[in-house]
């Protein structure tokens, strides 16, 4: 599952008095300057600068569950982007520290429950020879659980594409199977609004290419 990288794309001591008793629109402000810095990253080592933007606010706001969330997402991308092992290993040790967070502060959020998915298809790509019997079963636990409480995410059916995209087909998986997964993603994309630009709202660009490898398989 490491071949997702080829398609993926502390101020703790005194930013928490400031960021605590200023008003809203500085949250904002630092969230969509970090936000900037994420959308633009193209290397783990930018993913990982941006994660600690996000890292700060979310100490800062410890209520707050989105800069938990963009920490995740982008020590995830992390992850996916380098080779060196121990950059890998706290990448995802941060990334499960934030999930972690997520799960008390949002346990009924769609897009928190995609992002755990996305992190166990992670943990299972960094262990492959066990992985599946250890992550399988949460991988698939959280896509459905994001399913269930938005049929509209179009993420949940990307991730879900990419499990069975990366699942051998003596296994049920494959790129046949992936596709019609990838394609119900594109066309929940084309309906999907964000509630603001600080939430969620990644992979199109990523969505596309699989679509394109799958087509090109069929071909």
């Amino acid at each position: 599952m490491k071949t997702i990288a080829l398609c993926l794309f502390v101020l703790v001591g005194f930013a928490r008095p400031v960021l605590a008793q200023a008003p809203a629109d500085k949250f904002t402000a630092a969230m969509t300057q970090a936000l900037a810095t994420c959308r633009q990253a193209r290397t783990a080592e930018t993913f990982l600068e941006s994660a600690n933007q996000f890292e700060r606010i979310a100490t800062a706001e410890p209520d707050q569950w989105l800069p938990a969330y963009w920490s995740a997402y982008c020590f995830l991308n992390g992850f996916y982007l380098t080779k060196d092992e121990k950059l890998q290993e706290m990448a995802l040790d941060k990334t499960e520290t934030w999930i972690d967070k997520l799960a008390d502060l949002q346990p009924e959020n769609d897009e928190v429950a995609v992002l755990t998915a996305w992190y166990y298809q992670a943990r299972l790509s960094a262990s492959p020879a066990t992985g599946w019997m250890r992550f399988g079963g949460k991988i698939t636990k959280n896509i459905e659980k994001a399913k269930q409480l938005n049929p509209e995410n179009p993420r949940a059916y990307l991730v879900e594409g990419q499990n069975a995209y990366y699942t051998p087909t003596t296994f049920g998986g494959g790129k046949q199977v992936a596709l019609p997964l990838f394609k119900t993603s594109q066309e929940k994309f084309a309906k999907f609004t964000a509630p603001s630009p600080l939430h969620p709202d990644w992979g199109q660009f990523l969505l596309a290419r699989y679509i394109k490898s799958c087509e090109a398989a069929a071909n």
